[in-house]
């Protein structure tokens, strides 16, 4: 596993195209994105415990958690089906899941980085943008056509993806204050 998340992390499109093709990577595929999704919820609660509110920082760390493998479920059937409908490119879910899941692997590094102060934040944009390179070379090799309808399938499934995220945000938000307000909290 390690190995092919190198090759991932390299952009090798040998990597991309056997995970396309193979499904029994599926769970190896799962399994980065667990790994990412752990990082995250162990920064958060981290995070959360130094702020001093324990209540906070649980619901933020199952929150960043949750929020790390919708938001993969929510860009795998994004891209199929803006990729496939849209663009003419023949995949199914799963192979977009495999190529998609491989492409998380420099969020790991995003993660670790979030444990420095401030710097952590400022450095962890890299592994991101890296991460999104590697999706539209997941996409591309997924769905089977050109690097600029890969972009295009993973642009449009980003702001699609962001749209939901940021509605789902503010509903929380909106209810998290409501709450507040009901209970006395502040």
């Amino acid at each position: 596993m390690v190995d092919r998340m190198m090759r991932a992390l390299r952009g090798d499109v040998a990597l991309y195209e056997e995970a396309e093709s193979n499904p029994s990577l599926t769970q190896e595929a799962y399994t980065i994105v667990a790994i990412v999704a752990v990082i995250n919820v162990v920064v958060g609660l981290l995070y959360g415990l130094f702020s001093g509110d324990i209540g906070a920082a649980l619901l933020g760390a199952i929150f960043s958690g949750v929020s790390v493998f919708v938001g993969y479920l929510i860009w795998s059937y994004l891209t199929w089906i803006i990729g496939t409908r849209v663009f003419n490119g023949t995949a199914d879910v799963g192979e977009l899941q495999r190529t998609l899941g491989y492409s998380m692997t420099p969020q790991i590094l995003s993660g670790l980085l979030g444990f420095i102060p401030v710097l952590g934040a400022c450095l962890g944009i890299i592994p991101a943008l890296w991460s999104l390179y590697l999706g539209v070379v997941a996409v591309r090799q997924a769905l089977d056509f050109d690097t600029g309808k890969a972009l295009m399938t993973a642009g449009a499934a980003f702001v699609v993806q962001f749209i939901i995220f940021a509605l789902i945000g503010t509903v929380l938000g909106v209810g998290a204050a409501g709450l507040g307000a009901l209970t006395g909290g502040s």
